[in-house]
C-alpha cells in the first residue's frame, strides 16, 4: 500500500514554493491531488496561516507581497472542501512497438460522464450500448501524438470494454497510435486529454507497461508522469535505454484517489 504523506507536509511544501518562486501553479496542483488523496484516507487537511505569515517574512517578501501570499493561502484553504474529495484517477498504459505504440486507458465513469456529458454511471451497460461508437470518437478526438519533426500520428480506439466487478467502475479503451512513414515509435509528445479538459481535478498517470526493445519492462511498468488540466503532454523520449523511473503495480485499475493503486 502506498504511504500517504501528511497533510502538514504538503502545507509545507505548499508554502515553501509559493512564497520562495511567486508561482502558485506547482502548489495548487500538489494541493489537489494531495488533499484528495488525504481526503480518502481520513487525513484532515489545511493551511496553517501562522506559519504561512512566517514564511513570507523570513522569504524578504514586501508587506503587499506577503498580503497577496495571505490571501492566496486563504483562498487555497478555503478551496480544501471541493477539492478534497474521492477523485478517481486514470490510467494510461504504454505498450512500444517497432512500428506502433498501443495504450490502454482506464476511464473512471464518474469522471468520464463529467466530460463526454452523458450520464454513463446510472446504467453503465445502456449508456456503453447508446454511446458507444461517439465514446470511441471522443477518445480518439483527444489523444493526438505528435513526431519531433510536427507530423501527426494516427489514432484509433481497437475496443472499448466496461469494468463494473468493483468500484470504481471504468471504461477500457485500447487504442492503437502510428507514426507516420519515416518517423520513430521512440520519440514523440503525447498530447492527451480525455477528461481532464474538463476536469481540473482529474489526474492521469502515464506509464510504460512493455517495450520491444526492453522486454525487462513487462510487469514492471516505468511511469512516464502525469497529465492533469494545466499539463496536458508529456514529451516522451525512448531512443536511448529506457525512461522514467520504475514502480511496481500489478493492474491497470486504479483505487479510489489520485494515486496509483500499488
Amino acid at each position: 500500500m502506498r504511504t500517504v504523506t501528511p497533510s502538514n507536509l504538503w502545507a509545507t511544501k505548499i508554502r515553501i514554493e509559493t512564497f520562495e518562486t511567486g508561482d502558485f501553479t506547482p502548489a495548487i496542483r500538489k494541493l489537489e491531488c494531495g488533499l484528495q488523496s488525504a481526503s480518502a484516507r481520513g487525513i484532515k487537511a489545511g493551511v496553517e496561516f501562522p506559519a504561512v505569515q512566517r514564511c513570507a517574512r523570513r522569504s524578504g517578501l514586501k508587506p503587499a507581497l506577503r498580503r497577496l501570499g495571505f490571501v492566496a493561502a486563504l483562498i487555497l484553504w478555503s478551496a480544501t472542501s471541493l477539492l478534497a474529495h474521492n477523485s478517481p484517477s486514470s490510467a494510461v498504459l504504454l505498450d512500444f512497438y517497432r512500428d506502433r505504440v498501443g495504450a490502454e486507458l482506464t476511464l473512471p465513469l464518474a469522471e468520464l460522464e463529467l466530460s463526454f456529458k452523458q450520464s454513463l454511471l446510472a446504467s453503465p451497460g445502456a449508456a456503453y450500448a447508446q454511446h458507444r461508437d461517439a465514446l470511441k470518437d471522443y477518445v480518439a478526438t483527444h489523444i493526438q501524438p505528435v513526431s519531433p519533426d510536427g507530423r501527426v500520428w494516427s489514432v484509433k480506439v481497437e475496443s472499448l470494454t466496461l469494468q463494473t466487478n468493483q468500484q470504481p467502475f471504468d471504461l477500457v479503451a485500447r487504442v492503437t497510435m502510428t507514426p507516420p512513414a519515416g518517423a520513430t515509435t521512440r520519440k514523440f509528445n503525447f498530447n492527451y486529454s480525455v477528461i481532464n479538459h474538463e476536469v481540473m481535478s482529474h489526474c492521469v498517470f502515464v506509464s510504460v507497461r512493455s517495450d520491444c526493445e526492453k522486454p525487462g519492462v513487462v510487469g514492471e511498468p516505468e511511469s512516464l508522469g502525469m497529465i492533469h488540466f494545466t499539463i496536458t503532454s508529456l514529451a516522451i523520449d525512448r531512443t536511448h535505454s529506457g525512461q522514467g523511473n520504475p514502480i511496481r503495480i500489478s493492474a491497470s485499475v486504479l483505487n479510489s484517489t489520485n494515486t496509483p493503486r500499488k
